[in-house]
């Protein structure tokens, strides 16, 4: 059964490691205890007498957690240190307990606090710690984080005596802290990664030139140890640092810039949540309700006592027509007129859309002036048996019809009766077309007096024939469409 949860960032930092003199007991009697230690290790249980060594007995395996070793910096397991016992390299037993506490940081670190793994891990670093009663042997460079608990504080390093406020701080800071190096990319690998420790001073010496503050995510954990933060807001401060050193010495959009973005984000809501639990800041207020400001009224009327404002619009006057066509007065009306005046703290409304005006068709451009008479007084349509007879229509200067012929039918004779009492067509001054499926019809013979116009339609069912004239306009004017008249038929052929 895995207890394995979501990983977190490397919250170790490398350390070195120096050999001390061996212990006066000599060699075969460190590697006793170091035996007896490790057997120890092994047969602890937890509450329930369940054995807890399982999962440290060897190292995960990378290709199911592939992220571990990007956050983990010394990877260690129980058989490991079993090897170091058989090749003789603990000269003393602190050594090994060193090991062992190395393993539980790094099973703390990668676990969550709430999940199993790390309460177990916790259990172990009480065994190790009450094995003979030896503390560990003090590292020449940096003490990981678990050397500085006690027996009885499993969360957070202490140093002296605290307040319950001050470890409300701490829990909080170590959470926070455990939970922003917890967030992961859609790679899976922790955020966090580039900003744990601070970059290399031979590698990146120009950083350490543009950078004047650098920090890092265990540069912080080392101040939590001692002397630790006061508030939540200390805290914040050092941890927007280490985006703001991000943003300066990167390019924007590279990477590590993107990444700092990412955690900021989370990290600010994360923080404000936790010191407005904590009292440090207020929550913010809810926002306001637009109130609408009050209006005042003004009464103008025949009352003296009311004051008319010096920009009052004067009165309208009602007039009635006399006898004589004279404009009298309209008696005064007792009624009082009220206004509103809305206050100058108030924003002015919005002036209130106009209303759409009513819809009104556009006059048909075709449409007949009635006083006018037909330019085609009739239009014939004749042909093996078809004789259509078609008359000018009494309100429209064009007209559709549609006819159906006979299958057979091949061809028509459209044939326009033009109106020769107009001045215009009988000087000749307008212009007739036929036109059949967009192709223009010649006439067989001269148009004007029955002549007509021969129509094929031979290879297709539906034929549009048009009929048109139009009078030439005066020079230097424009006909329109008053001097047109057209007729549209639409002839269908079906057997």
């Amino acid at each position: 059964m895995s207890k394995r949860s979501a990983a977190s960032p490397d919250l170790d930092e490398p350390r070195k490691r120096q050999r001390s003199a061996p212990a006066k007991g000599g060699a075969s009697d460190v590697l006793k205890d170091c035996r007896a230690l490790i057997q120890a290790v092994i047969n602890a249980t937890d509450e329930a007498g369940e054995v807890i060594s399982a999962p440290f007995l060897k190292l995960v395996p990378k290709k199911a957690y592939p992220d571990y070793y990007k956050i983990i910096t010394q990877p260690i397991a129980i058989d490991q240190i079993q090897r170091k016992v058989k090749n003789g390299e603990y000269t003393r037993l602190s050594e090994c307990k060193k090991d062992f506490l190395l393993m539980v940081s790094n099973a703390k670190t990668y676990n969550l606090p709430e999940s199993q793994l790390y309460e177990d891990a916790l259990t172990i670093s009480k065994v190790v710690k009450r094995f003979k009663g030896e503390a560990p042997a003090d590292d020449d460079e940096e003490d990981d984080v678990e050397l500085e608990l006690t027996d009885d504080e499993d969360v957070l390093p202490a140093y002296g005596s605290k307040t319950d406020k001050e470890k409300s701080v701490l829990d909080a800071a170590r959470e926070l802290i455990h939970e922003i190096t917890h967030i992961k990319n859609t790679k899976s690998v922790p955020y966090s990664v580039s900003f744990m420790n601070l970059p290399d001073k031979r590698e990146y010496a120009d950083y350490y030139q543009k950078i004047k503050q650098p920090m890092s995510f265990n540069v912080i954990l080392k101040k939590m140890r001692s002397p630790g933060y006061e508030t939540l807001g200390d805290l914040d401060k050092d941890v927007e640092l280490i985006f703001s050193n991000a943003y300066s010495y990167n390019e924007e959009g590279s990477p590590i810039w993107k990444d700092a973005k990412a955690m900021q984000k989370s990290w600010r809501k994360k923080i404000e949540k936790r010191r407005i639990e904590l009292g440090e800041i207020q929550p913010p207020p809810p926002p306001t309700p637009a109130v609408e400001a009050p209006k005042l009224k003004l009464t103008l009327g025949n009352n003296s006592a009311t004051p008319a404002p010096p920009s009052a619009i004067p009165p309208r006057i009602k007039f009635s027509i006399g006898p004589a066509g004279t404009p009298v007065p309209a008696p005064a009306e007792t009624k009082e007129e009220q206004i509103h005046v809305v206050s100058a703290a108030a924003p002015a409304a919005p002036p209130a859309p106009p209303k759409p005006a009513p819809y009104v068709p556009a006059p048909d451009p075709w449409l007949r002036d009635p006083k006018l008479p037909a330019l085609i007084p009739l239009l014939n349509i004749s042909g093996p048996s078809v004789a259509l007879r078609i008359p000018p229509s009494p309100i429209s200067r064009l007209q559709m019809y549609t006819i159906t012929v006979p299958a057979a039918t091949t061809a028509l004779s459209v044939s326009p009766i033009l109106n020769t009492t107009l001045p215009p067509i009988r000087a000749g001054q307008f212009s007739l077309s036929v036109v059949c499926n967009g192709r223009r019809v010649n006439p067989s013979a001269e148009t004007g007096a029955g002549g007509g116009f021969p129509v094929s339609l031979a290879g297709v069912a539906t034929s549009r024939v048009e009929c048109e004239i139009a009078i030439a306009p005066p020079p230097g004017q424009d006909a329109g469409l008053e001097g047109r008249e057209r007729v549209v038929v639409l002839v269908v052929r079906r057997g």
